[in-house]
C-alpha cells in the first residue's frame, strides 16, 4: 500500500528534499504540502493523509500545536534540526522522527516502519524507557494530542485493561493506552508512588493527608476534587507525615 503523505515545513528546500526522497521510495506519495500552520490546518480540515511529516519549528508556530488538527488514524513523523529537547520527547514516547538533513537510509527506514502493520507511531509504546522529571509525555483527550511535562502530572488512575487516566495541574484528565503497571515502571521515583492497586500519585502535589479510622489515609491532591484513598499498609510506606492531619 502506498502511503499518502502531507509535508508541513516552512522551508521550501526542506519540503523539496522530502519530496525527492519520497520519489525514490515505492511506499509513500506526497499528496499535499504546507508552508504554514494555517495552510496545514486548511488541508487537514478536508484531507486524511496516512502520515504527516511535521516540522517542529515553524515561523508561525510550533509543530506540536498542529497535533489537534491531525486525524486520529494519521501517523505523525516529526522533522527537526537541532532541538535535543524535542528528540528526547520523541524517544521517550516512542514516536518516529527525522533529523535534518534527512538521509535516504533514515527516510527509507521510516517509510518501512510506517508501512508495516503496527499501532500508530503516535501511540506511546508500552515498553518505553523510564522517564525523568524533566521529560514530557504524550497524552490524548479525544482527538487532541499534546506533550505534558512529567512534573505537571498529579495522578494516574487505572481505567481497567490497557488504559489509564492521567490527571494534570490544569485540572484535566487524559486517557492513555498504557497500564498502571507500565506507568509505575517508567515514572521517576521518589516523586511518584503507587498508593493503590489502581492509582499512582505525585507526592509533590499532595496538599493534605488525612488519617482515617483503621490507619488509612485520604490524600488531597492539588487541582483534583476527589481525595485519593490509601490503605493502611500502603500509608506506612509514604513519607507524608509532615502533611498529615
Amino acid at each position: 500500500m502506498t502511503l499518502k503523505a502531507l509535508i508541513v515545513d516552512d522551508e521550501p528546500y526542506a519540503r523539496q528534499d522530502l519530496r525527492e526522497l519520497s520519489r525514490r521510495e515505492d511506499g509513500v506519495n506526497v499528496a499535499w504540502e504546507a508552508g504554514s500552520m494555517p495552510e496545514a490546518r486548511e488541508i487537514l480540515s478536508t484531507a486524511e493523509p496516512d502520515v504527516v511529516f511535521l516540522d517542529v519549528q515553524l515561523q508561525d508556530g510550533c509543530g506540536f500545536d498542529l497535533l489537534p488538527s491531525v486525524p486520529e488514524a494519521t501517523d505523525v513523523v516529526f522533522v527537526t534540526a537541532y532541538d535535543q529537547y524535542a528528540l528526547r520527547a520523541f524517544e521517550v514516547n516512542a514516536l518516529d522522527y527525522l533529523l535534518k538533513p534527512v538521509s535516504a537510509e533514515r527516510f527509507r527506514h521510516c517509510v518501512a516502519r510506517l508501512s508495516r502493520q503496527r499501532p500508530p507511531s503516535n501511540t506511546p509504546d508500552a515498553s518505553a524507557a523510564p522517564v525523568t522529571w524533566n521529560d514530557r509525555i504524550l497524552v490524548r483527550t479525544g482527538a487532541r494530542r499534546e506533550f505534558i511535562p512529567v512534573a505537571r502530572v498529579v495522578a494516574v488512575t487505572s481505567l481497567g485493561g490497557n488504559y489509564t487516566r492521567v490527571g494534570t495541574l490544569d485540572g484535566c484528565w487524559h486517557d492513555v493506552r498504557r497500564t498502571i503497571k507500565e506507568w509505575e515502571a517508567i515514572l521517576p521515583q521518589p516523586h511518584f508512588v503507587r498508593v493503590h492497586r489502581a492509582t499512582i500519585v505525585n507526592v509533590d502535589h499532595v496538599e493534605r493527608a488525612t488519617k482515617q479510622l483503621g490507619g488509612g489515609l485520604h490524600l488531597k491532591l492539588r487541582r483534583l476534587e476527589e481525595p485519593i484513598v490509601v490503605s493502611r499498609r500502603q500509608a506506612r510506606s509514604l513519607a507524608l507525615t509532615s502533611r498529615t492531619s
